[in-house]
């Protein structure tokens, strides 16, 4: 957390501290007093452990400091207790108060929210866009390849937070993220805690019905909650003027609270009731909280500004720049109130919107499991738009805008290059199984030209290939992409020659099955030629049925692939230099030799200088779960 968080709870923390320190102990003859005082010191112990309990997730605080300091306290009470027995004043040192609250004082956090979600996530790089935003695809993006090393991460941080049960890695990165992106990230986990809680301890039904609106207005925050963030940009622009500032203050606090945290409260506030209402305007909805008997409820009201709230809406609201303030329907507001309102309710809806992201994964926690695969109508998992961006993120695309509320979503990437087109085309496909309604896809970047622009049906077809790939291989050839690839090698490049560019890539990758291989073959070594081949077989396939018309040369390249598999599979040959003596071998070899070389994509420089060479694909091992293992 932040230098300026820790801070304020430090000093809410000292103040019973301070104020043990310096109270003396009453006479013990004195019943009245004496009884008084023991309220307050269990009062003052009950505010020590809140807030330990409270900082404990966030660095820097000390489960040592903590235990010693929660032992001060019970010390003192255990005095308080023998001093009313044996009718002595009591023997405490309370210069241990005052030392506490000082060591407390002096622990250094981080300057930023950034600072520390780079911490919590152990990236140097941004974690966070152009409008305050938290990417979890940008995290994703820093540990592509290397998701257990992430997951090994995130649990710690979710266990401090109190939840261990979750091993989706969009799910996670995307909770703590939340939590710490905010002003006052205890009070967003404070509140995260709280509605986790009441939501699993709700009736079925009720805890339902909550989580249906709350996924049907899921679009509807969003929107509000961009919205938002853009406004509050602008409030911090110096080379803006007070009244802009002024004036995208009150638009940003009116799309928050109107928007996540109005919805989110209302949520809480049912389940805490066990009652499910539809959500009342906001004026009505402050008044609820402030007769609940619930402090959460009444520290939410205070947020609540109806005076700036409706005048915003009924554009009546103006800002005085000469006694700076706003004039609204009914009288003048603070700026400053309405700051402060704006930085609670934010860390209060983040930490409402953390606990909503946890319980998708929390109560299906075996999701992944009979389907393997991503898929648009995945339970437990989290929206579709955000999965799209984390796939980009796992492949090692950072992924800079996104429009996906289309027919033709279209992405704009950091970077595009020879060793990154493979895991864009697999990005894609994984895009598409969960926007099956889009029609085409385009993705630019600066390396590019053009944008790259790729077909629904020929994702589909790729799809088919790579279902079967991402099976049995623990990476993916370049042909398993290869109808993909033809059929955006089309938009940029005469028929003809994306054909015979497809037909070489496919010969390129059978050659290479076998150049790549050990001398000797055993019996795995040849399930994983097999397995190889067969992807370039589907592949070749996949890409003839894109096309109107069959070519000779893809079909060339099929029959070759498919007859060199036959005799693999029958002959069980034990050395590579065999394969050399086969005619569909000397076939495939002329191709290659005739046909080539050709580009990964015409888009594409050919290879870059930083390139490293690439391992081959092995046999994947069956995973028990994956549950584990996607987003």
């Amino acid at each position: 957390m932040t230098q300026s968080a820790w801070d304020r709870y430090v000093v809410a923390l000292a103040h019973p501290l301070t104020e043990i320190g310096f109270t003396p102990s009453p006479s013990p003859d004195d019943f009245v007093r004496t009884r008084e005082w023991i309220e307050w010191l269990l009062e003052a112990r009950r505010q020590v452990h809140s807030l330990l309990w409270s900082m404990e997730p966030f660095t820097p605080f000390n489960g040592l400091q903590a235990a010693h300091l929660q032992s001060v306290t019970d010390g003192l009470l255990e005095a308080a207790a023998d001093a009313v027995e044996s009718g002595a004043p009591p023997e405490v040192r309370l210069d241990q108060f005052q030392d506490a609250a000082a060591w407390w004082s002096e622990r250094k956090a981080h300057s930023n929210a950034e600072e520390a979600l780079q911490s919590a996530f152990g990236v140097d790089g941004p974690v966070v866009d152009e409008i305050g935003e938290f990417r979890p695809d940008w995290v994703l993006n820093a540990y592509a390849y290397r998701h257990n090393e992430l997951l090994r991460l995130l649990l710690p941080h979710l266990a401090s937070l109190g939840l261990p049960n979750i091993t989706d890695l969009l799910v996670g990165t995307s909770v703590v993220g939340s939590i710490l992106n905010c002003h006052d990230p205890i009070s967003a986990y404070t509140d995260m805690d709280v509605f986790v809680t009441f939501f699993l301890s709700a009736q079925p039904g009720i805890a339902t019905k909550v989580r249906n609106h709350l996924e049907r207005l899921e679009p509807s925050m969003r929107r509000a909650r961009r919205s938002s963030a853009e406004a509050w940009i602008q409030v911090a622009e110096d080379s803006e003027t007070l009244e802009r500032r002024a004036l995208a203050l009150a638009t940003s606090y009116k799309r928050l609270v109107e928007g996540p945290f109005r919805q989110f409260i209302w949520a809480r506030h049912c389940l805490l009731n066990g009652k499910w209402e539809v959500p009342p305007t906001l004026t009505s909805l402050r008044e609820r909280l402030i007769s609940s008997s619930d402090n959460r409820d009444v520290a939410a009201a205070h947020v609540v500004i109806p005076e700036v709230r409706n005048s915003e809406a009924h554009e009546t609201l103006h800002w005085d720049g000469i006694r700076e303030t706003y004039v609204t329907e009914n009288g003048d507001v603070s700026a400053h109130d309405v700051y402060a309102a704006r930085l609670a309710a934010d860390s209060m809806a983040r930490g409402y919107e953390a606990a909503f992201t946890a319980m998708r994964s929390i109560i299906t926690p075996s999701v992944g499991v009979d389907n393997p695969l991503p898929a648009a109508n995945d339970v437990g998992r989290m929206p579709a738009w955000q999965r799209v961006q984390a796939f980009f993120g796992t492949n090692r695309l950072r992924l800079l805008e996104a429009e996906l509320n289309t027919r033709h979503p279209t992405f704009r990437v950091e970077h595009l290059g020879y060793v990154n087109i493979n895991p864009c085309f697999q990005a894609l496909v994984l895009a598409h199984r969960l926007l099956p309604d889009a029609e085409t896809y385009s993705v630019s970047a600066p390396s590019l030209r053009e944008p790259l622009v790729v077909s629904a049906e020929a994702l589909t077809a790729t799809g088919l290939v790579w279902e079967y790939a991402v099976s049995n291989l623990d990476q993916m050839p370049l042909s398993t992409f290869l109808p993909a690839n033809l059929d955006s090698r089309v938009h940029v490049e005469a028929s003809d020659l994306a054909i015979r560019s497809a037909a070489w890539i496919a010969a390129d990758d059978a050659v290479g099955v076998i150049d790549g291989s050990n001398s000797l073959w055993d019996g795995a070594t040849r399930q994983l030629l097999d397995v190889r081949l067969q992807v370039v077989e589907l592949a070749v396939a996949q890409a003839i049925g894109s096309l109107e018309a069959t070519t000779g040369r893809l079909a060339s390249v099929r029959a070759s692939v498919e007859e060199l598999r036959r005799w693999l599979t029958s002959s069980h040959p034990n050395k590579a230099r065999l394969a050399e003596t086969q005619p569909a071998m000397k076939r495939l070899r002329t191709q290659w030799e005739r046909w080539g070389p050709v580009s990964r994509h015409p888009l594409l420089l050919e290879q870059e200088p930083d390139a490293q060479p690439e391992r081959q694909p092995r046999l994947r091992e069956p995973y028990d779960s994956m549950a584990y293992r996607i987003i």
